[in-house]
């Protein structure tokens, strides 16, 4: 063994990609694993997706409810009114959400239909008086105003109106899922 010689680590040459690229920082996605910049690529393109669908649907309902403010209005009878409980899981914790549930039927051209919607952009809440509230306006038996699209109309709503809030909350959470997916993507 001791005519053999030992052969000398690897080190790279001095010269060379490393000497002309020494204190220039890589792209924080280009120092990850393939596997590892594979998995947050994906995963940035279904929040930025996800973000985009989500304001396009919001660009929709504008339009719808902008249509709405011609729809013609039919009598509708009201047939149920309760306040549903919703469970919702965001990793180990459950979240309860409350809405008002408000059935009604109406008559156009002599057909009878059914309808659920209360207004053209409805919330969910936390607060079980809030949709209380709600359906104490519509108690059962009651009559009621009913505004349908004349194309479709098993489309309805009780009220043209535009729930402000329900819009703006929509805008912000589409707006800050294709924000964070940006993010992703560029960090």
């Amino acid at each position: 063994m001791s005519g053999q010689q030992r052969a000398a680590p690897y080190s790279p040459p001095e010269d060379g990609f490393l000497k002309r690229n020494a204190g220039v920082r890589c792209h924080p996605m280009n120092e990850m694993l393939p596997i590892e910049s594979l998995f947050r690529f994906f995963f940035s393109l279904a929040f930025i997706s996800a973000g985009a669908y989500s304001l396009t649907e919001l660009l929709m309902n504008l339009r719808k409810i902008r249509a709405m403010q011609s729809w013609p209005v039919s009598t509708g009878q009201i047939i149920e009114s309760k306040v549903v409980k919703d469970w919702v899981k965001i990793g180990s914790i459950r979240m309860s959400f409350y809405r008002p549930e408000i059935v009604y039927r109406y008559i156009v051209n002599g057909r009878e239909y059914t309808g659920r919607r209360i207004s053209p952009a409805e919330i969910d809440t936390a607060w079980q008086e809030h949709a209380k509230d709600k359906i104490m306006q519509y108690p059962i038996g009651r009559t009621v105003p009913v505004f349908y699209d004349p194309f479709w109309p098993r489309d309805a709503v009780l009220h043209k109106e535009l729930n402000v809030f329900a819009l703006a909350s929509h805008a912000l959470v589409s707006f800050v899922i294709l924000v964070v997916g940006v993010l992703l993507l560029t960090a």
